[in-house]
């Protein structure tokens, strides 16, 4: 019987090794045809034989037309190594279906790496964007989510030599922000979690478009799946500061001085961020505690920085102008009913017996809020000393 079962598990092991070989479903790469953004914008159509709620914009590379793709090496960027496509739809499906019928080769999202989404558009409601790459087993949850003042389109029509494609210049932008602790970092994965839990409020990148370039504007904020507001730069630098998502960018402060105002323009380095909260008979109360590190990159106030009583009076003056506008930003979340400092979360975590009373969306308008600023001067730059 022994040689019986060695026949028949050896049978088996082959069967299974049959199923397991070979890829059924591959594609090669040039039977592919990577889609490097996605645009989305709002679409009225003229004739009411046709269908259509949105103009969806596609950017495609042309390998050939790329640096070493070519038989002359080089390459070329901008506008020549690039497709950009559109047509319309009644979802972002049927649109990018709609355009598979136009290409030669197998759309591919894979290679995705950022999604455009016009304000007109986002104000309406993305919830259907999102469903779709919810569902997309080929989506990336990494790529970068920017809603655009103006047409989605008009991004993937900037002309630039800084990049050879240009939705990797738009995405940079956004990666290297990040990295120097300008901008937090937003992906489709982040938003989706905000979008899918009632207490959380989602956030993306804001910008502007023109005829060469690209810039980052501020933070977009949605109520649900839509976009209700939105922070101006400097506004998205303190909410990072409450939120630790880093130092923002150089701020330029503003002095009254003799004859007109001077300025000081800091760089940030450190931030420790505290958060003290209470919640006592369905009233939250919470207190920001920060401690900020800052570098003097100018200085034209008059201050004399190698006095140390003078740099305290300006440790404490910088101080008192952040808090104050940190305090303002708080205000501005509060009337608008969009909690983006994620505050319900911290209470959830750490009342969550009297988390559960609470109707959160009629709590953090209501709640005490409170930001305190502790600056310290690190480095004043090279000065002669008098």
């Amino acid at each position: 019987m022994g040689w019986q079962r060695r026949i028949i598990f050896l049978l088996l092991l082959a069967v299974v090794t049959i199923l397991l070989s070979g890829c059924w479903d591959r594609r090669e790469l040039d039977e592919l045809s990577s889609v490097v953004a996605i645009a989305v914008d709002k679409y009225e159509p003229q004739d009411p034989k046709e269908d259509g709620n949105y103009l969806v914009t596609i950017q495609i590379p042309i390998p050939t037309k790329i640096a070493g793709g070519g038989e002359g090496g080089g390459g070329e960027g901008g506008a020549g190594s690039v497709q950009v496509m559109s047509s319309t739809g009644l979802s972002l499906q049927h649109a990018l279906d709609n355009l598979q019928k136009r290409v030669n080769k197998q759309l591919f999202l894979g290679h995705t790496r950022v999604l455009l989404i016009s304000e007109e558009v986002a104000r309406d409601g993305v919830m259907d964007i999102i469903d779709f790459f919810r569902r997309n087993p080929h989506a990336r949850r990494l790529m970068g989510v920017i809603i655009t003042q103006n047409k989605a389109k008009d991004a993937l029509k900037v002309l630039t030599s800084l990049e050879q494609v240009p939705a990797v210049y738009l995405i940079s932008i956004m990666e290297n922000g990040a990295r120097q602790q300008m901008m937090p970092k937003i992906t489709l994965g982040d938003f989706n979690i905000a979008l899918s839990t009632p207490y959380l409020y989602p956030f993306t990148y804001y910008s502007s478009t023109g005829e060469t370039d690209f810039s980052w504007k501020g933070l977009a904020l949605f109520k649900e799946d839509k976009m209700v507001g939105n922070l101006s730069e400097r506004e998205s630098w303190l909410l990072m500061h409450l939120i630790k998502e880093g130092s923002g960018g150089n701020f330029i402060l503003r002095f009254d001085g003799k004859g007109s105002p001077r300025q000081l323009i800091i760089k940030p380095g450190s931030v420790k961020t505290k958060l003290k909260t209470k919640v006592n008979r369905g009233q939250v109360t919470a207190r920001y505690d920060v401690e900020l590190e800052v570098d003097i990159r100018e200085n034209n106030t008059g201050y004399k920085l190698g006095n140390q009583k003078q740099l305290a009076q300006l440790s404490y003056q910088i101080a008192r102008i952040l808090e104050e506008e940190s305090n303002q930003l708080v205000s501005k979340l509060q009337r608008e009913g969009i909690d983006a400092l994620s505050l319900g979360a911290k209470i959830k975590a750490h009342h969550y017996e009297k988390w559960k009373k609470l109707n959160w969306k009629d709590a953090f308008p209501n709640a005490n809020i409170d930001v305190h600023y502790d600056v310290i001067i690190r480095r004043t730059g090279l000065q002669t000393h008098f």
